[in-house]
């Protein structure tokens, strides 16, 4: 569908559905100068070695997934790493350039301990100039899904029989960019910062770690222990995470502002770390810079030292029609939008810059949708009109009508992310909504289940948010059509700002509402710690209790507590069948891609999965002979 079919498909929904109503209470939530072109210069030097990936292993005793309470001993399981003699195995990197990139908006600060989307730095460049424990492996292969390995600043690691205690070998050599070694006194400040109440953090890991974290000691220099209350799987996902967890040295840590109030402006040349890049310049409104760190530690299997740029510059470029002149005339060489980039829209760049200079490739946005039926009220009190209005919505529609195909009717847990712990595709077509080939059935049994619950033709409101994200809304408004429909109902569409609508949103003054976040997906479980749980922190005072909502919380503490794998995945998918039951009043639509366009002279650019961040540039060369 095009983009001026999708803005007409979504006007006439509008104007037929004069009357329907769905308190859509929750959604989500410049400058135009020119840069430097992009050198190219000779490969540098390459290490003769490098650590190779390996892959950790846990056992732990068979658990019955029935058993909602009980907890999993591991065994102890070491991780190590293995040298390689370098030996080229494919295209060679091409040393020198400089990556220019843009900003939505201003950043105030490049503390990668503060995340927020609209005030700290972009998840990328927290990557170029910080480095994490635990990595996932790159490129994402999206037959296997997200693999920690130990090419972060951990070597490796073993947990003890009890699954409580993890102990991390360092690596030795690594500096600071200001000179000084890596130690384990460094990694124990970044997690006292953490641990720290006067700190305020926002983020669902950083705030996990309060949770669970009982102790984080120093056993020698490169040598540090983690201590959990009770076993808990989470732990390395979330050290692998990209929102909170890269390392600063002590020394930065001492001298930094932590309060939310203050910390925007202040101390900016203290923050130093490890990562590939360091830090030259550092404007808020303007934008910043990174340079190679020609001593970083870290190279790829060929024995190849990265970082493989010479520099990267971001600038601060609030208008979207601003960042399209700057990639279009080469002066940025990447682009996305913001939620997602429609493949339309992708297609068209493309073809204005050149077919044969510019691609794009589409990648897990870590945007999902929900829907929320008020069962506390009539009629979604009524579990006959909460499974008919399942029935009535068609999943396998939604995204190809009102995103022109960028996304997919998804497993509550991602299978691109998570393969093994969701559901298989047998299955998920088996779900409401989801295969074509029901669509007539199941429509008819939409229609008599209705019908006897004595809703037919039920009239409510749909309230939309002025300053919200379209995307979301055209979702809605297919749902709406499709229960128009079949179950006639009608709509009452009507704009009411963010404030008003969350407030009515909290006194439980709704009929049915959308839920939209982005998020990095640390875990199989990241949707319902996120939204579905009733300590979700996105949830505030807007959860009440649900059907089935104390079955998903046993089998989500099972899941956690487990650090056997194969026993984890079965117990996310009997948690997505709980979500997937007929009268469960949460209603998973899908996920969305973004389309990432990019000059063809970038090698070896593999956008990895979630939002904000899903990209690693220290793997990446210009090629532009």
């Amino acid at each position: 569908m095009s983009v001026k079919l999708l803005k007409r498909h979504r006007a006439m929904l509008v104007a037929g559905l004069a009357a329907l109503a769905l308190t859509i209470a929750a959604a989500c939530g410049g400058g135009d100068d020119s840069t430097t072109a992009a050198t190219t210069t000779t490969a540098a030097p390459a290490k003769e070695a490098a650590a190779t990936t390996t892959t950790t292993t846990t056992t732990a005793a068979k658990t019955e997934t029935k058993a909602a309470t009980t907890t999993t001993a591991a065994k102890t399981t070491t991780t190590t790493a293995t040298a390689t003699t370098a030996k080229a195995s494919g295209p060679q990197p091409v040393y020198g350039g400089t990556l220019r990139r843009y900003a939505f908006s201003q950043v105030r600060t490049p503390d990668p301990g503060h995340f927020d989307y609209r005030g700290a730095m972009p998840g990328w460049s927290q990557q170029a100039g910080y480095d994490r424990l635990l990595e996932y492996e790159r490129p994402f292969d999206e037959a296997v899904g997200q693999v920690l390995t130990n090419e972060g600043l951990a070597e490796s690691w073993k947990v003890d029989d009890k699954g409580t205690t993890w102990t991390f070998n360092l690596r030795k050599g690594v500096k600071f960019h200001d000179g000084s070694d890596f130690t384990a006194q460094d990694v124990k400040a970044n997690f006292d910062r953490i641990l720290d109440e006067n700190w305020d953090v926002s983020t669902r890991v950083l705030i996990g770690f309060r949770e669970f974290l009982t102790d984080v000691s120093v056993v020698d220099d490169h040598t540090i222990s983690f201590t959990t209350d009770k076993p808990n799987r989470m732990l390395l996902n979330y050290l692998a995470s990209r929102y909170g967890t890269h390392i600063l040295s002590e020394g930065s840590i001492s001298t930094a502002d932590t309060s939310v109030e203050t910390y925007p402006w202040i101390k900016q040349d203290k923050l130093n770390g490890t990562g590939p890049f360091k830090q030259t310049s550092f404007e808020p409104q303007e934008g910043w810079e990174w340079v190679r760190n020609a001593d970083y530690w870290g190279a790829d299997k060929d024995g190849n030292q990265y970082p493989f740029l010479d520099a990267m510059t971001q600038k601060v470029v609030g208008q979207k029609a601003t960042q399209l002149a700057l990639f279009q005339t080469n002066q940025i060489d990447v682009w996305e939008d913001w939620p997602i980039l429609l493949q339309d829209e992708a297609d068209a760049l493309i073809k204005q810059v050149g077919n044969d200079k510019a691609s794009y490739k589409a990648a897990p946005q870590g945007i999902y949708t929900v829907y929320h039926f008020n069962h506390t009220i009539p009629p979604f009190d009524n579990p006959k009109v909460r499974e008919a209005a399942r029935l009535a919505i068609r999943r396998d529609e939604q995204f190809g009508l009102a995103h022109a195909g960028v996304g997919f009717p998804a497993r509550i847990v991602d299978h691109v992310q998570y393969p093994s712990y969701a559901l298989s595709d047998a299955e998920f077509k088996t779900l409401p909504g989801t295969n074509p080939a029901n669509k007539k059935a199941e429509q008819e049994r939409a229609g008599q289940l209705v019908d006897e619950a004595g809703a037919r033709g039920y009239k409510f409101k749909y309230v939309m948010d002025p300053g919200g994200l379209p995307t979301f809304d055209e979702l809605m408004l297919v749902a709406i059509k499709s229960m128009r429909d079949v179950l006639d109902f009608q709509i009452d569409m009507q704009i009411q700002e963010s404030a008003a609508r969350t407030e009515d949103y909290r006194a439980g003054n709704w009929e049915v509402s959308t839920d939209a976040r982005a998020i990095s997906l640390d875990d199989p479980t990241g949707v319902y710690t996120l939204s579905f749980l009733s300590f979700s922190p996105h949830v505030g005072g807007r959860q009440w209790a649900y059907p089935g909502q104390e079955k998903l919380e046993s089998l989500w503490e099972l899941y956690r507590r487990t650090l056997d794998d194969a026993q984890a995945a079965e117990v996310t998918k009997e948690m997505e069948r709980v979500a997937n039951s007929p009268d469960f009043p949460w209603f998973h639509v899908g996920w969305f891609f973004s389309n990432r366009v990019y000059y063809n002279y970038l090698k070896n650019w593999n956008p990895g999965p979630g939002s904000m961040g899903g990209e690693d540039y220290k793997h990446v060369w210009m090629d532009k002979g």
